[in-house]
């Protein structure tokens, strides 16, 4: 596989800092490292630099063509539709680390980095896992420590998987309508089973 078919591959974090480490690569290569952030529609003012530091650049881009939206279709509408940072840590903070998790994961699928979605699922199940073990042991207080420590799980999930997977991407708000019914359908019968057998809330 050539270099340029690597970059479809990579991350937009690796992306980036290929761009922040721009003097180790040949002007071909940068380039198609361009293009492909043009793709996903990842900035930053290095990048900017970069194409502005590169005429080569706008040459090869006009000759290909940027992507445009289809036809009837606006520039936002052609954004990814992605759960927010706040939403994850709504539902982290609210619902569990592994519940966040798998709205993280809704996104990752939707940016095509599926093959971080195992590492991100299974971080947030051993996490919760390990949340209400301690919560066992410490009954008086295990609500607000639930969501002291799902605050923390929440920062990892945007620390190491959206910061490393989707960055500066730009993207339209998803509605946190259905996700937000499900964690309380779920919710609701655990709540219920543990009042009816005397567990500390």
């Amino acid at each position: 596989m050539g270099d340029t078919e690597r970059l479809k591959n990579y991350s937009n974090y690796q992306l980036l800092d290929m761009v922040s480490q721009r003097y180790r690569y040949n002007k071909d290569l940068l380039i198609e490292l361009l293009k492909e952030l043009d793709k996903r529609k990842v900035t930053n003012d290095r990048v900017e630099a970069l194409k502005a530091e590169m005429p080569e650049y706008k040459r090869a881009y006009s000759k290909q063509g940027q992507e445009k939206p289809q036809e009837g279709q606006t520039e936002s509408e052609s954004l990814p539709q992605l759960f927010s940072i706040r939403a994850i840590f709504f539902f982290s903070m609210v619902f569990s680390t592994f519940f966040g998790s798998l709205i993280m994961a809704f996104n990752l699928r939707e940016m095509k980095q599926k093959t971080a979605i195992l590492p991100l699922v299974s971080f947030g199940f051993i996490y919760t896992a390990t949340i209400a073990s301690i919560s066992q042991h410490m009954q008086s207080v295990a609500w607000f420590l639930a969501i002291a420590l799902n605050a923390v799980g929440a920062f990892i999930i945007i620390h190491f998987f959206w910061n490393s997977y989707i960055g500066q991407q730009q993207y339209n708000k998803r509605s946190i309508t259905i996700p937000l019914l499900i964690g309380i359908g779920l919710s609701l019968p655990i709540i219920y089973f543990m009042s009816q057998n005397g567990m500390a809330m």
